[in-house]
């Protein structure tokens, strides 16, 4: 019996001790970074959608497209792709400034179109094909304009993030088994080291990490 009086109360200090070396850690992790500094501020002004009565309105044209079913979406879904393509097309022929309408224009499609891939999922790797060709036509349109231009600085905004979160809501809503596992871009050529990760090619600079405020964030920075 004493024996195992004594076994226990050494297990039981270990396991307090693990403890408070547990507790020690963690409060350790959250102590910040001697070198860190707080950015600058900048002197531009934010973009602000201020559009929700128009992302409301998306919704329920969701809600009326799925309740519509597939026949009767197929010719609206057709024509929106037909007006899009059309206007990649002269996104692709000239060089347009930022304010152009043609940007608006596109813009306006490609949300509007959303929902009803959404409700008709089967049309998802079309959409997910014109936004990639959107969003190349645009960085190379922005080629041309200057980037301490307000305009130009919204309106690339409003297209490359705007065109993204309208696919990533859009796939939300549809079955999983209607998502591809990759969706490829242009293969642009590169000098910098490379590797294979399942069967793409990743470049240096193509991942970025950044580091948050959880306790686990501060391990893994640390342990790096």
């Amino acid at each position: 019996m004493a024996s195992s009086s004594k076994s226990q109360a050494h297990w039981q200090k270990t396991v307090v001790r693990i403890l408070i070396a547990l507790g020690g850690l963690y409060l350790l992790l959250l102590i910040p970074d001697s070198d860190s500094t707080s950015p600058a501020s900048g002197n531009k002004q934010p973009f602000i959608w201020n559009r929700d009565e128009y992302w409301n309105a998306l919704e329920e044209r969701f809600k009326a497209a799925r309740d519509s079913g597939c026949a009767r979406l197929s010719p609206y879904i057709e024509k929106e792709f037909f007006q899009s393509h059309q206007l990649l097309a002269q996104l692709a022929s000239d060089t347009l400034a930022p304010d152009n309408s043609a940007f608006d224009e596109i813009e306006k499609i490609f949300f509007e179109l959303g929902p009803n891939i959404a409700a008709r999922p089967q049309k998802l790797p079309e959409y997910i094909h014109l936004q990639t060709r959107l969003r190349k036509l645009v960085k190379e349109q922005s080629q041309h304009w200057d980037m301490n231009s307000p305009s130009a600085r919204d309106r690339i905004y409003r297209l490359l993030y705007g065109s993204r979160a309208a696919l990533e809501e859009v796939m939300l809503q549809v079955p999983t088994d209607s998502l591809a596992a990759l969706s490829f871009g242009d293969d642009e050529p590169s000098q910098t080291p490379s590797t294979k990760i399942l069967g793409v090619t990743i470049h240096s600079g193509d991942i970025l990490v950044s580091r948050g405020g959880a306790p686990t964030s501060a391990l893994i920075a640390r342990g790096n």
